[in-house]
């Protein structure tokens, strides 16, 4: 937790025993009155946190929210957007705290015809904002990325205009290499590219049909190598390509 984040701005905080942040402060900074912290709102400003009393029963945060900087606070005007196969709920939570920490703009989670339909009715979907804070906390970040879950993969694409703009690049991982592009050259490319779509089935892969369904909606099919990869790893490789082409979001 490198960022302490709060739903709301204030100039002073009080954190009762049981708040993670609380038993995050006091155990892992292991922090003491007259200490400073860094604190921000959630799609808001950052700030520095004077912590003016600590005892067993909770916490005083004084807040200075004015002339703080070095953290960036804003989406990018050209958001990354992520399509996700559903994959099993503990390894969704992973994912929105991962991908929201390398800078995702926008997380589109979709059934395929091969994903598990009860993962939509997953307890996980109760409150998923949980994991995207813990990923913004992570990475020093405020910006909370767009998060929607669809029923299919063409609900997912029904988002995005029916071809490219200039500019925009459209993948999808797959693992058949004949007329994938690879990562070294889409790194070689990617100057010319600010709006990036990314496309990652679930666990038990796309249906040829969703794979032609990408094609006609302008998604370029891109390899990962031979390898069968598990949804978390390629989500996470091609967040991380985005962010080496985008210089970090």
């Amino acid at each position: 937790m490198n960022l302490i984040l709060f739903p709301d701005q204030q100039q002073i905080y009080h954190l009762v025993r049981g708040d993670h942040r609380y038993g995050h402060i006091r155990k892992i900074l292991r922090a003491r009155p007259g200490d400073t912290l860094r604190v921000g709102v959630v799609n808001g400003p950052v700030g520095e946190a004077l912590l003016v009393s600590l005892d067993e029963e909770g916490l005083c945060l004084s807040v200075n929210w004015e002339g703080v900087s070095g953290v960036p606070l804003l989406r990018s005007p050209d958001p990354v957007v992520l399509l996700l196969g559903h994959p099993r709920p503990p390894v969704l939570k992973r994912l929105l705290r991962d991908l929201t920490t390398l800078g995702v703009g926008e997380i589109r989670v979709f059934s395929s015809a091969l994903s598990e339909t009860s993962y939509q009715t997953s307890s996980l979907w109760k409150n998923p904002e949980e994991h995207l804070v813990e990923g913004l906390s992570q990475g020093e970040q405020t910006a909370l990325p767009k998060l929607s879950r669809f029923p299919s993969l063409e609900d997912a694409l029904s988002q995005d205009n029916r071809s490219p703009v200039r500019g925009e690049g459209r993948f999808f991982g797959t693992l058949n290499p004949a007329g994938a592009i690879s990562p070294q050259e889409f790194l070689a490319r990617s100057e010319d590219v600010r709006d990036l779509r990314f496309c990652v089935g679930p666990e038990r892969g796309l249906l040829p049909r969703e794979e032609a369904l990408l094609r006609d909606q302008g998604y370029r099919p891109m390899t990962l190598g031979p390898r069968k990869l598990r949804t978390e790893t390629a989500a996470v490789l091609l967040a991380g390509l985005a962010g080496a082409a985008t210089a970090g979001l």
